[in-house]
């Protein structure tokens, strides 16, 4: 299960040659990811199926839902009975002029369809999907044209090849530089008007997993690292010249003030 984290996309060559090799789906976690491409091909082609949000705070939303992408027809069909269900015709179907048919539920199925409101929501945002991920892409490249220069901080990567959707904009602080840790920087911008988010708390530092399975933050370091360094910074279309200068100004401020 690929995750294309923030709106980078990942390796797909070497996923897919491996899948291949082993006779394994490829499922991909393209929440973030609805602009990303690897190389010159969109994520929604690159997997036996891809899974998109169009949660609110996602770069397409429908207030909540999503959208699977897939070519393979006999998971579209189980796809489609399992979305109203488990049932063989949708409400609508089953009212049609062609004349009504019995209908049988035939799997344990969940109520998981979009509206036709949610689905119109969708396909107008569609239309501006360019320009709002142009916008992203200035703030993000004044982000990382002054932060790449500040001690204290690792700025995002750009991939070298294909396109990044620029959902999440993370910085990762460097500890060992400042005398802050990432939870008190998250409170710090707070008191300078600026918010921030965590993308995100590593499953296994997590209550239920904690508890049901007995881990610790040692058992996967590298996780555990990254979880606890990693801050994401406003970015929106939404966001004008002042508030993105507001975000850089904050994020100075502190850094020199934590200065080690």
């Amino acid at each position: 299960i690929p995750v294309h984290l923030h709106g980078y996309p990942c390796d797909m060559g070497e996923i897919l040659s491996l899948a291949e090799y082993s006779s394994i789906a490829v499922i991909g976690d393209a929440a973030h990811a609805i602009e990303s491409r690897f190389k010159n091909k969109h994520v929604a082609i690159l997997g036996d199926a891809v899974c998109f949000s169009f949660y609110a705070t996602k770069n397409i939303t429908t207030a909540d839902g999503g959208m699977i992408a897939t070519d393979r027809d006999d998971w579209t069909e189980r796809l489609k009975l399992m979305r109203m269900h488990g049932v063989t015709r949708s409400a609508w179907n089953r009212f049609k002029d062609e004349g009504f048919k019995f209908y049988d539920t035939v799997a344990p199925g969940y109520k998981l369809n979009l509206t036709d409101l949610q689905s119109a929501l969708a396909i107008h945002q569609m239309e501006r999907i360019d320009l709002s991920w142009k916008r992203r892409d200035d703030i993000w490249g004044k982000y990382s044209k002054v932060f790449g220069n500040m001690r204290g901080i690792e700025i995002p990567p750009e991939p070298k090849e294909g396109k990044h959707a620029k959902h999440l904009y993370p910085l990762r602080l460097e500890l060992e530089k400042i005398r802050i840790d990432r939870d008190h920087f998250v409170e710090a911008l707070k008191a300078e008007g600026i918010g921030a988010g965590i993308h995100f708390i590593s499953l296994h530092q997590q209550t239920f997993y904690r508890k049901t399975f007995g881990f610790k933050p040692e058992d996967f370091p590298c996780a555990a690292k990254i979880s606890d360094r990693t801050i994401s910074l406003p970015l929106s279309p939404a966001l004008s010249e002042k508030d993105a200068n507001d975000v850089i100004d904050a994020v100075a401020k502190l850094l020199d003030y934590y200065a080690r």
